[in-house]
């Protein structure tokens, strides 16, 4: 159906192309400029050998992120349909159920990480690495900015991430500005680097779009919290006491207290996410499958 000819292409597609596209580069560039820069500090002030210790932190938040962004593209084209054709409810709840999946997703990893993630660290790098206030710090300051990644492309898909990316990136240069003025005048630490980090995310890319997105789709922000917030929160509860009693019962085994806590928080938090979290047409289509492997099997 697709017909490409020469004849077709125009100056006014190519710059409305090109603006979207600049903007979309600039809404990507605050986590960029952030790490890379903060990891150049390190490498700077306190050497290559505490670059490797800073890096483990930040590669697993990294994936964390990752998982999350594959998650939140497919927002994009779906956003722009509704927007254009007028659904706006249907936008607002696809802007609400985004960020309850998003929330469900990154609040068991995010509390692992501050909760355990020293025993992680030891495990996976051995006592060397284990820098577990550093690593909490990180993913505590990564929570808004990864359960904001769906509603930051819903708002691409409505062209309305311009001036958001411009807020993050002008953040982002502050945010890097106070942390030299900061290792210039009072020397530098992983501790510094992650704590500039951490603010600069939540505030950038995390805050802004929050306020910013609940602007444009008129919705007030107690309401947003409690439709995508607060259920999520409530069923990781269990997890955060498994996680916490676990480290007390085995105080000097890693490998136990973290695999008993994560795995016995997981096993209570998955059937609370599939009643209270999971939409109803998920649930439904599942519980069909099941059936239908019953009938065919037993």
């Amino acid at each position: 159906e697709a017909q490409i000819h020469p004849q077709y292409a125009s100056w006014s597609h190519a710059k409305a192309m090109m603006v979207f596209g600049g903007k979309t580069v600039i809404a990507g560039l605050p986590p960029l400029l952030l790490v890379q820069a903060s990891s150049l500090m390190v490498a700077s002030w306190l050497g290559p050998a505490a670059l490797a210790v800073y890096s483990r932190p930040l590669g697993l938040m990294r994936n964390a992120q990752t998982f999350l962004n594959k998650f939140a593209f497919v927002l994009t084209p779906t956003a722009g349909s509704l927007q254009e054709s007028g659904r706006t409810e249907d936008l607002r709840n696809l802007f609400f159920q985004s960020t309850r999946i998003a929330v469900a997703i990154a609040l068991p990893i995010v509390l692992v990480l501050s909760l355990q993630g020293d025993l992680l660290l030891r495990i996976w790098m051995g006592a060397r690495y284990e820098q577990g206030v550093l690593l909490a710090v990180l993913a505590l300051g990564q929570f808004l900015p990864m359960t904001q990644q769906p509603v930051m492309t819903i708002l691409i898909g409505m062209d309305k991430h311009g001036r958001i990316g411009l807020i993050g990136l002008a953040t982002s240069a502050v945010g890097l500005v106070i942390g030299l003025s900061v290792a210039y005048t009072t020397g530098w630490s992983l501790m510094k680097a992650a704590v500039m980090v951490s603010v600069s995310f939540s505030l950038g890319t995390g805050l802004a779009i929050f306020l910013f997105a609940c602007r444009r789709l008129d919705v007030s922000v107690i309401e947003y919290l409690k439709r995508s917030y607060a259920v999520p929160a409530i069923c990781n509860i269990p997890l955060v006491l498994c996680l916490l009693a676990s480290r007390f019962l085995f105080l000097n085994q890693s490998v136990p207290a973290f695999f008993v806590g994560c795995g016995i928080g997981v096993l209570i938090l998955l059937p609370l996410y599939f009643r209270y979290v999971l939409p109803l047409r998920l649930r439904k289509d599942f519980s069909e499958r099941v059936r239908k492997i019953q009938a065919k099997y037993c």
